[in-house]
């Protein structure tokens, strides 16, 4: 398939991750969307995609699944004549720098360049030979690369922790997930009160539902999407959808940041628990009134949902007074 139009000269520092311009989505100069048979814009076929991901991230599979699954989002905003929202989506993937990839493995052996359909994949050196694109194992963590960091010990593993985290006498005696948890509260706990006040509830209720929703923010829709709370397009404040990984027929909402995924909750569903205290009426409402906690695959409710939220509820008292203290 040949291009489908004449693209702007962009810079290195540019290409160097992948960039919207015009009506397209690039990576390394090669376009990731085309055009199908009603000339709306469609993310590549996905054996081309893959080949192209594996080159310029060298087998990082985890990066690569996470920019082909919000392509047709991207896409989707293009064909809606809002190039600047694909953008916007890419800016808050975070993805890492092409040579920060490589940075922390300097020693991986080379990547060598596909040739996609049509040749249109020529990056590399003559030889088919590319540069030395190296996965960065333990190294890059949900797709996430810092690229002031020098140092190893702050770099995160997929919980988010890092070896510094687990040096600082904050976190002495708990493992990691009990550190994730820790970093989750400290992170938000500014915001989750805002919020509970204007709810009347307790602010554990607020952190709970967020922490079941999310994975304590580590989940693809937390990560990708800036969506903590489990929401659904359309919802106010929302900047975008995207299909769900485990069932395509359910959207999930994209937000700018978390505080404007906690505001569209708010504003969507807070009426069903806006004054319960009890934390066990607070998740029985959510799921029986506001269908949270439905496993989308047949339809039914998690079980375990309720009891979920009340255990992580009564598990935060210690882990706010832990982050009010850091803040006095």
């Amino acid at each position: 398939m040949s291009f489908l139009f004449n693209k702007q000269t962009t810079t290195a520092d540019e290409k160097s991750i992948p960039y919207v311009s015009g009506n397209n989505v690039f990576l390394d100069d090669v376009p990731l969307l085309e055009k199908n048979a009603y000339g709306r814009m469609q993310p590549r076929e996905k054996s081309i995609l893959h080949k192209l991901f594996s080159h310029f991230y060298h087998c990082d599979l985890e990066i690569g699944s996470r920019l082909e699954k919000n392509l047709v989002s991207m896409a989707e905003a293009i064909n809606n004549g809002r190039p600047a929202l694909a953008a916007i989506m890419l800016v808050h993937m975070n993805l890492p720098r092409r040579e920060m990839v490589a940075k922390y493995n300097p020693n991986h052996a080379p990547a060598h360049a596909p040739n996609s359909t049509g040749g249109q994949f020529t990056s590399g050196d003559s030889d088919g030979v590319g540069p030395q694109y190296a996965s960065a194992g333990n190294i890059v963590s949900d797709g996430v690369v810092d690229d002031g960091v020098k140092d190893s010990r702050k770099i995160p593993n997929k919980l988010g922790v890092t070896q510094e985290d687990r040096e600082n006498p904050r976190f002495a005696h708990m493992n990691d997930y009990k550190i994730m948890e820790q970093k989750f509260v400290d992170a938000h706990l500014a915001t989750f009160e805002k919020g509970a006040e204007k709810l009347d509830v307790p602010v554990e209720n607020l952190i709970a539902l967020s922490a079941e929703e999310s994975s304590w923010g580590r989940s693809d829709a937390a990560l990708d999407d800036m969506n903590f709370f489990g929401l659904h397009a359309t919802v106010p404040l929302q900047i975008g959808s995207r299909p769900a990984t485990k069932n395509p027929d359910v959207d999930i909402a994209m937000f700018k940041n978390f505080e404007d995924s906690m505001n569209s909750f708010i504003q969507s569903k807070g009426h069903l628990v806006e004054g319960i205290s009890d934390p066990t009426a607070f998740a029985w409402a959510l799921q029986n009134n506001g269908r949270f906690g439905i496993d989308t695959d047949n339809d039914t409710q998690v079980p375990t949902y309720v009891s979920d939220i009340v255990r992580i509820a009564k598990s935060l008292p210690g882990k706010i007074a832990k982050t009010r203290e850091l803040n006095q």
